[in-house]
């Protein structure tokens, strides 16, 4: 097994605390169905969109409903007068803390949907020019040329599509407000950098940044389980609490090899 420590950030991820009050419950369950009919009716209706508006509007309605997330948890706080402090900080950290997995497990069918509009055209080979040292991609033609690609790196189109969202408490509403016209790509031109003629395979390999890699995976850990004024309060009860307890780990089995009997 595999141990897992627990500190006060990632605690709520495993363990529930909150109380069974009622009507906390159930003002929890009605921003879960909200965010869950959010998300169906955008599925429903992005099919309406012509192919260029649909990548952008994937990526606007992703920055929305994680913005969604931040506003659900303020208000179930307003809604049952949390201030998370005194005795009360746990169950309502922990109420807030539900509500926020349930909320991230929307989110993550969100992320799958906005993986699929990425461009599957990452950094995957940059090399240094032998005489100047400038660090050069290779998007498209031979192995000789040291031109400007033709074409912008993202070429679904020339303009970015910005959407409004508003819903109602019953449908979501989408709107297009508006386009960014993007900046066209520069011509072809010989001279860019120092202006001598290179040969790619004969130009020393670079060691790609971290940020330049595109990871295709699909996780929520990013998205806080807790507002912002929560977080304190609850990390100084946790750590009281683990002065009395000590450390909390979580073993996790690893997974078996399985061999094929010959």
């Amino acid at each position: 097994c595999m141990d897992l420590s627990i500190n006060s950030e990632n605690f709520l991820k495993f363990f529930k605390i909150n109380n069974s009050n009622l009507k906390i419950l159930k003002s929890v369950r009605d921003e879960v169905a909200m965010f869950d009919t959010m998300n169906t009716a955008f599925q429903e209706q992005l099919h309406i969109f012509s192919p260029p508006d649909k990548a952008d509007l994937v990526f606007e309605f992703h920055a929305y409903m994680n913005e969604a997330i931040y506003q659900s948890q303020q208000r179930v706080s307003e809604t049952n007068s949390f201030t998370f402090l005194g005795h009360g900080t746990a169950n309502e950290a922990g109420h807030i803390a539900n509500l926020t997995n349930q909320l991230k497990a929307v989110l993550f069918d969100v992320r799958t949907l906005l993986l699929g509009y990425q461009s599957g055209a990452g950094v995957s080979d940059l090399r240094r020019c032998p005489f100047c040292g400038m660090v050069w991609a290779k998007f498209e033609g031979c192995d000789g040329s040291g031109n400007r690609p033709s074409q912008r790196f993202d070429a679904r189109s020339t303009t970015m599509g910005r959407f409004h969202f508003r819903f109602d408490g019953e449908r979501l509403h989408i709107t297009k407000i508006g386009s960014d016209r993007m900046n066209p790509p520069a011509k072809s031109v010989g001279g860019v950098g120092c202006g001598k003629q290179i040969t790619w395979s004969q130009m020393a390999p670079v060691e790609i940044p971290p940020e330049f890699l595109v990871v295709k995976a699909v996780t929520t850990d990013d998205v806080e389980i807790l507002p912002c004024q929560a977080r304190s309060p609850f990390r100084r009860v946790y750590e009281s609490v683990q002065q009395s307890l000590g450390p909390i780990k979580v073993a996790q089995p690893q997974r078996k090899k399985v061999t094929n009997a010959k």
